[in-house]
């Protein structure tokens, strides 16, 4: 990840959390989906706290650090602030979230997730449940995963990305994967426990944190991020770029990229 520069540069150790059905899931063959990429089969991201403070202690008994911050980015983020919000902000002196997962874009997209997520809620719909995509025609049959009876359509989304900034498709498909009605319900309740935390004037952390958005961010509503950023805390940074990707580090443009990780430098 060109992420890593910025870390390196700056003399920060990166450590990883792969979560479960996801990443590397994929790779060793412990999803029995491949469209379990972005999924919650609980429908709460409350199953996510304990691998979250294993990791911290693992980081914690790895080795002495002068400070420690936690990042993360887009469906990476609800699952994070799930864990700050009901455990709280020890073990963090400082965190970046990079277009984090509050919002939409928007239309058809929010509506979708609000329906299926409301499904999910009253049992109306399995938390398993995944809008797959159609399969054309050309394909049909010729797209199968270890046997499973899903098949798998290119992204042109992230074919685009990988035709710009070589990764292990193993670990990251370059097919599509829609968010399930598990993961769409817990980033809903993520979001309402945010929401009763604004409402309240309780900011979940008073560490200092920043926050990268991108007006041409073409999965994400940047003005809903920061709404609901407000409730995050009052220590923030809040950067909003013109021109970047969903990733804000891996944007199309080099000097976009660039500009993302010289802000973040700065801060």
């Amino acid at each position: 990840h060109v992420f890593y520069r910025l870390l390196n540069e700056s003399k920060f150790d990166l450590y990883v959390l792969n979560y479960r059905y996801s990443a590397r899931c994929l790779r060793k063959g412990w999803v029995e989906d491949p469209h379990f990429n972005s999924h919650c089969h609980a429908g709460t991201h409350d199953v996510y706290k304990n691998e979250i403070a294993k990791a911290l202690k693992t980081i914690q008994t790895t080795k002495k650090y002068e400070k420690t911050v936690g990042y993360a980015h887009s469906t990476g983020a609800p699952i994070f602030f799930n864990y700050l919000i009901e455990t709280g902000d020890d073990g963090f002196d400082g965190f970046i979230f990079n277009s984090p997962f509050l919002d939409f874009a928007g239309g058809m997209n929010e509506f979708a997730a609000d329906v299926v997520s409301t499904l999910a809620k009253y049992k109306m719909l399995s938390m398993d449940f995944n809008p797959a995509p159609t399969i054309p025609p050309e394909v049909k049959g010729k797209c199968k995963y270890k046997g499973n009876q899903q098949e798998l359509v290119l992204s042109a989304w992230a074919a685009k990305l990988f035709s710009e900034y070589y990764f292990d498709t193993g670990t990251r498909p370059v097919y599509v994967v829609p968010l399930t009605a598990g993961y769409m319900r817990g980033a809903e309740v993520v979001q309402e426990k945010i929401r009763a935390r604004l409402a309240k004037k309780d900011p979940i952390t008073l560490k200092p944190f920043v926050m990268l958005t991108s007006r041409s961010d073409d999965v994400l509503d940047s003005e809903g991020m920061r709404v609901l950023i407000d409730a995050i805390g009052t220590a923030r940074t809040e950067i909003e770029l013109g021109d970047n990707a969903h990733d804000n580090f891996l944007s199309h443009d080099k000097r976009d990229t660039d500009l993302a990780i010289d802000l973040i430098k700065v801060w």
